[in-house]
């Protein structure tokens, strides 16, 4: 059984997926109502909270595995929730997909700075595949 994937963060870029999953995934620009996305303060990396009136941009990833759900809870960490969420795609259809959505009991942890996926890529990509690929070798 497969599933889906909205991805709003980090996990939108290929390096990224690729390096956690080992492989790549089809995907597709997607809009998810009703949330915002914030910096988690002091971290390079977004959550997302449910407001009823913002959109978040991101990407729905299809055909994830339960071994692939499992390898991303844990790379999630604690502070997020995965839930099933509705996104509308590009062409304007409806999937449900996968979402991590920041616990309330961390909403402190928010900063009120939105997440940049150009300024993320620019500053901090390399340093965070590093992260990654430390967090991956302790995994094993």
């Amino acid at each position: 059984m497969t599933g889906n994937l909205f991805a709003y963060g980090t996990l939108m870029l290929p390096d990224v997926l690729e390096f956690i999953l080992e492989r790549s995934l089809p995907s597709e620009p997607a809009t998810l109502g009703g949330f915002s996305r914030y910096m988690v303060r002091d971290r390079v990396f977004p959550a997302v909270i449910p407001d009823g009136k913002h959109d978040v941009h991101g990407l729905v990833l299809f055909g994830l595995t339960a071994d692939d759900f499992h390898v991303l809870d844990d790379f999630e960490s604690e502070i997020y929730e995965r839930r099933p969420a509705s996104v509308r795609t590009t062409n304007g259809f409806f999937v449900t997909a996968e979402l991590y959505v920041l616990k309330e009991e961390f909403r402190s942890l928010l900063s009120e700075e939105e997440w940049n996926c150009n300024i993320f890529k620019l500053r901090h990509l390399g340093q965070y595949l590093r992260d990654v690929r430390e967090w991956k070798s302790m995994r094993k």
